[in-house]
């Protein structure tokens, strides 16, 4: 039994397939965003327009490497966009990207809304046929 244990691919190497490009590239990128300091990142950022690694280190309560790190994953996962300014990286968002993703978040949020208020209709009905 425990040899079948190293004979078992992980899940989420082998299931990308079954996935179409949306999904996999949402999940993506829902993981790179998925940790506190890379929001607060990407709202100094969204509020700045531009700014340094510097920069934002002055407004976020983490070390210069710490944030460079952050940064790395939200330029890699292509959240924010990076370029040389002079002996500076200058960081600012991928508007494009951002706004698929919350695209995808506000189709989420509008079927969370329509299927709550499918439920309370569905409760009434029952309610209504147990009186009756």
């Amino acid at each position: 039994m425990l040899a079948l244990r190293f004979f078992t691919p992980p899940l989420g190497i082998t299931k990308f397939h079954l996935f179409d490009k949306e999904i996999n590239s949402t999940a993506r990128l829902a993981k790179a965003m998925a940790h506190p300091a890379r929001i607060a990142i990407i709202r100094n950022i969204l509020d700045e327009n531009i700014c340094s690694c510097s920069e934002l280190c002055k407004n976020i309560p983490l070390s210069l490497p710490t944030i460079s790190q952050h940064l790395r994953v939200l330029e890699s996962n292509g959240i924010i966009v990076g370029w040389v300014d002079g002996r500076v990286k200058m960081y600012a968002i991928n508007l494009i990207l951002l706004e698929e993703f919350t695209e995808f978040v506000s189709v989420a949020q509008e079927r969370t809304v329509l299927n709550a208020h499918r439920n309370q209709d569905n409760k009434r009905k029952r309610r209504n046929q147990v009186k009756a």
